[in-house]
């Protein structure tokens, strides 16, 4: 009898090299998924089904897009706050001006006090012209353009108004 290997033994010696390199690449496979927790074959997890994956996605993206409206509502909101209170500080003030004015016989501060109210209401216009992002923060749903027309053409208009009317 002749010493050496075989038909046999070398197939067998075949077959056992073939799985041990299937094995040891298996397991550097699931070392790896383990490791990034991301899988390597996702067709193989999900056996052709993309559903479930398309619809995570999908579900990712949305959510993505409602925090980005939240945040622009949120900046909206305090932009609109802001105004608003700017809005009271100069209405009180006026007011308070006004009531005093209306007190007094005195031409100079009625005077005073209508210059004064010009430019309360110039600034309130420009209040309510307020922009955040880029976008008008009191113009509703046009959101283009400015809310309200300018202080000066809000004047000339109302001054067009009541040029005509009579004192009773």
């Amino acid at each position: 009898m002749m010493g050496g290997y075989g038909i046999g033994d070398l197939a067998q010696n075949q077959t056992m090299r073939r799985q041990m390199a299937s094995l040891q690449s298996g397991l550097a496979r699931h070392g790896q998924e383990t490791t990034t927790g991301l899988t390597s074959d996702l067709s193989a997890t999900v056996r052709g089904d993309h559903r479930v994956v398309a619809g995570i996605e999908r579900s990712l993206t949305l959510l993505a897009s409602y925090r980005t409206a939240t945040a622009e509502a949120g900046v909206l909101a305090q932009t609109m706050q802001g105004a608003l209170a700017t809005l009271r500080s100069q209405v009180e003030t006026l007011g308070s001006g006004a009531l005093a004015s209306a007190g007094s016989l005195s031409g100079t501060m009625v005077e005073t006090t209508a210059v004064d109210a010009k430019s309360r209401f110039d600034a309130m216009i420009s209040v309510l012209n307020t922009e955040a992002a880029g976008r008008p923060v009191f113009a509703g749903a046009a959101g283009a353009g400015r809310a309200t027309a300018t202080a000066d053409d809000i004047l000339a208009a109302l001054s067009v108004a009541i040029s005509g009317q009579t004192t009773p």
